[in-house]
């Protein structure tokens, strides 16, 4: 009995119709969130990206004022002033020798070094950005290469921590509003539905009443819908010939 019922319900153009609708909007709405979202992740990143060149740039203006002894004393000074883990700092030689270097064990004991970076700052050009894994760090750090000096290349890392969570939650945020989205699309197909269809079922109405005996009655044209008109006017016009 349920099975038959399931097969007149998927049988029925008023179901069929709220599902396209319900399945389509949805899928809309879906995109449109997904580019939202990703906008707002590209966003954060930008913003990421502006704090770390701040950051470089004022280790480059200690460069230039009190030379690579007082950059040194000025990443020992930034290292004891800052939580363990919220900044990375590394001096690197254009060949890749590690001048200097905040502690790594904030950051699971190493950090991976890309010299593809490195040989792109042997030429000038703009700071190199990547998104590092750390093998033993549960998430990403945000890196940027920066030459202050012809023998001196700057590496700057922050923990991307923050913008995971904060985009963890942008996340839950969309699923919370596309589950009423859902329900509303499913609301507007049935009604939307239900007023294509309503015209049409009076015009089945009229031709079972007409079927019993009752042949004056015609099928009231509402002009709501050009098709369904075109149907009730057909239709009328065949009952009077044949009355």
């Amino acid at each position: 009995m349920f099975l038959k019922h399931r097969i007149d319900l998927f049988q029925r153009l008023s179901f069929r119709l709220t599902l396209w609708y319900g399945v389509i909007f949805t899928l809309c709405a879906v995109v449109l969130l997904m580019i939202f979202y990703t906008r707002v992740a590209y966003i954060t990143r930008v913003s990421m990206d502006e704090e770390l060149a701040e950051e470089a740039d004022e280790f480059a203006e200690v460069m230039r004022a009190s030379g690579l002894p007082g950059l040194m004393a000025e990443i020992q000074i930034e290292e004891r002033s800052e939580e363990p883990g919220s900044i990375f700092l590394r001096l690197l030689s254009p060949q890749g020798k590690v001048l200097a270097t905040t502690d790594p064990a904030p950051w699971g004991g190493e950090v991976p070094l890309d010299h593809r970076h490195l040989l792109a700052q042997a030429r000038p050009s703009e700071p190199h950005y990547e998104s590092i894994d750390l093998d033993a760090y549960p998430y990403q750090m945000r890196s940027i290469y920066q030459v202050i000096s012809p023998e001196v290349i700057l590496q700057v890392g922050f923990s991307l921590e923050e913008s995971e969570a904060y985009l963890n939650i942008f996340r839950q945020l969309l699923l919370w509003i596309l589950a009423p989205v859902v329900f509303l699309s499913a609301a507007v197909g049935w009604f939307m539905a239900h007023q294509a269809l309503a015209d049409v079922d009076a015009v089945a109405r009229t031709a079972e009443e007409i079927s019993q005996g009752h042949s004056n009655k015609r099928v009231k044209v509402e002009r709501h819908f050009v098709e369904v008109d075109r149907l009730a006017n057909s239709f009328n016009t065949m009952v009077d010939q044949l009355h």
